[in-house]
């Protein structure tokens, strides 16, 4: 099959998959997945733009919240007051990687809860504390918004981390892919149920977030090997059962198809050029479009009986 037309069936696949989950998961209230354990925040649930957001109750009084979102901290708040968790304050933030949709809010938190006692790995602290041009590296410009960087008090440096919080043991995985500090968090509650926090296991994957696709492919195999009961994502949802976790961490099989990745990563400097070439000489026979965004692909579409 030609390279193209695998791009483009990958391409179909995950907008599936992704207006699946926009339409599953556009839920207005927080969710409970576990005795103490919520999800408190996304897109439709806090804010635009927001990832997922997991509170879970430690010890008798406090409040382990992983990833901030965006900038709608009081409205995570809001939504869990309305939750078991309500009395509680929130003594831990762990941030899963340096991207604004998971560490945007995390200054707003530290204003409201002065003791709070925030992580990250060590490999994306710098972008996470603001320092000098790492700034791309957040993708805080997706957002037309600027990062007001966080004090990070704890730095994870090993791999993995064990962190015993009031009673609550939570191990930090060094996951190494969509960018260079990106931790997963396993959470294991009385019952023996495997929680596993594996924010943007999916991607994406790009130069100007430092990824590393051969990384990633052994992040996620060391993932799968710890054959988690229940994977919280960071925009796709919750999965219940050890198959379904398995089955979304492996995704598409072209995930593991390390030439056709090779392919994607240097299509613009090897193959762009090309292709516009050999197009620019049909302009004469044949109309030819060139969409530089998605807006205008889907204008296009809209336009579509128009034009024919």
């Amino acid at each position: 099959m030609a390279p193209l037309t695998r791009l483009f069936e990958i391409y179909i696949f995950n907008a599936q998959r992704f207006n699946f989950f926009k339409r599953k998961y556009r839920i207005m209230n927080p969710k409970k997945i576990l005795e103490g354990l919520y999800l408190v925040g996304s897109e439709s649930l806090s804010g635009s733009g927001d990832c997922m957001v997991y509170a879970l109750g430690i010890g008798k009084n406090h409040i382990c919240l992983i990833d901030a979102g965006t900038q709608y901290a009081q409205q995570i708040l809001d939504n869990i007051a309305m939750t078991e968790l309500k009395d509680r304050d929130i003594s831990e933030l762990i941030l899963t990687h340096c991207h604004f949709d998971h560490i945007g809010a995390a200054h707003q938190f530290q204003q409201l809860f002065p003791n709070i006692k925030t992580y990250a790995h060590s490999w994306d602290l710098a972008a996470i504390t603001g320092q000098p041009n790492t700034k791309g590296l957040t993708a805080a410009n997706w957002y037309g918004l600027e990062l007001v960087p966080p004090k990070i008090d704890y730095v994870l440096k090993k791999d993995p981390e064990i962190l015993n919080i009031e009673g609550t043991k939570l191990i930090c995985y060094h996951t190494p892919g969509h960018t260079p500090g990106s931790i997963a968090v396993l959470y294991e509650n009385k019952e023996g149920i495997k929680v596993l926090f594996g924010q943007d296991i999916h991607g994406p994957f790009m130069d100007e977030f430092n990824s590393n696709i051969n990384d990633w492919v052994k992040s996620m195999k060391r993932l799968i090997s710890i054959e988690s009961d229940i994977l919280c994502e960071g925009h796709y949802g919750i999965f219940e059962g050890k198959e379904k976790v398995k089955r979304f961490i492996e995704g598409c099989k072209e995930k593991f198809d390390m030439e056709f990745y090779k392919w994607i990563w240097n299509f613009p400097k090897r193959s762009r050029h090309k292709i516009i070439s050999a197009l620019s000489k049909l302009h004469d026979h044949k109309k030819i479009y060139v969409f530089k965004h998605p807006k205008e692909l889907k204008k296009w579409i809209e336009d579509f009986p128009s034009l024919i």
